[in-house]
C-alpha cells in the first residue's frame, strides 16, 4: 500500500515538473470556494456559506499583469438550528466582476497570482417565510482581493489553491429572511456589512502556450 502511495506521489510531481506555463496570453479558470461570513454577527449566525463559483476569462496584457472578466454565484444556507423561527432556504447572490492582477511563475511548475476583483451583485433571500411575505432583493457592490497558489500539471493545465476576502456593501437584517424579531441583535450590529472569507481551489486552462519552454520568467 505504501509503495502505491509513493508511486502516485512521484507520478504527480513528475507531471508537475513537466508543466511549463508562462508565455500564454489567454486562459480560462473555474474557481470554487467555501464562503464564511464575517463582520455582521447576525449574518454569521443565521446563514452558513455553502458555495462560491467564479469562472473567469483572463487576458495577460504584459508578462505579469492581467485583466479578467467573470460571472459570480454565491449561496448561503439558513442555519435552521440557529434561527429563532423554524425555516429553510437561503441567500442567492448573482453578479459579475472585473479583475486586475499580477501573476508570476517562480519555477517551471509553481506560480503565484495576486488579484483584486470589483463587481456588482443582486442578492435574493428565498426562505419559507419570504415566499409568503415577499422575496427580499438587494443590490450591492464588492471588492475582493485574492491570492492563488498555482501548480502546473502540464503546459496547458494548472491547479490553483485560493484564499480571498470579499468586502461587500450588502447589509443584512433578520427580516431579510422573514424573521419578525431582531433576535437580540442591536441596530449598530446590523449596520455592519456582510463580508466573506473565501477558501477554495480552481482549475485553469492556458491557450496557445508553447510546449518547448525551458524556463519561465527569465
Amino acid at each position: 500500500m505504501i509503495k502505491k502511495v509513493l508511486l502516485l506521489v512521484i507520478l504527480f510531481f513528475h507531471g508537475a515538473l513537466m508543466g511549463q506555463i508562462g508565455k500564454d496570453k489567454w486562459n480560462i479558470s473555474t474557481e470554487l470556494s467555501l464562503p464564511s461570513g464575517r463582520s455582521n454577527v447576525a449574518f454569521n449566525n443565521y446563514l452558513k456559506g455553502l458555495i462560491n463559483v467564479n469562472p473567469k476569462l483572463q487576458y495577460k496584457a504584459t508578462k505579469h499583469f492581467y485583466v479578467a472578466l467573470a460571472p459570480k454565484y454565491m449561496y448561503y444556507s439558513v442555519a435552521s438550528y440557529k434561527v429563532p423561527e423554524k425555516m429553510n432556504g437561503g441567500m442567492h447572490s448573482v453578479g459579475g466582476n472585473i479583475e486586475l492582477g499580477y501573476t508570476t511563475w517562480r519555477t517551471n511548475y509553481f506560480g503565484l497570482e495576486f488579484g483584486v476583483k470589483a463587481g456588482f451583485a443582486q442578492t435574493q433571500f428565498i426562505t419559507d417565510k419570504t415566499k409568503v411575505t415577499g422575496i427580499n432583493r438587494k443590490n450591492c457592490t464588492y471588492i475582493e482581493p485574492t491570492i492563488s497558489f498555482i501548480l502546473a500539471a502540464d503546459e496547458a493545465v494548472a491547479y490553483r489553491w485560493i484564499i480571498g476576502y470579499q468586502f461587500s456593501s450588502l447589509q443584512f437584517h433578520p427580516n431579510d429572511i422573514g424573521l419578525s424579531t431582531l433576535g437580540g441583535y442591536t441596530e449598530s450590529q446590523l449596520r455592519k456589512t456582510t463580508n466573506s472569507l473565501l477558501i477554495g481551489f480552481g482549475l485553469s486552462y492556458y491557450f496557445g502556450n508553447p510546449r518547448t519552454d525551458n524556463f519561465i520568467d527569465e
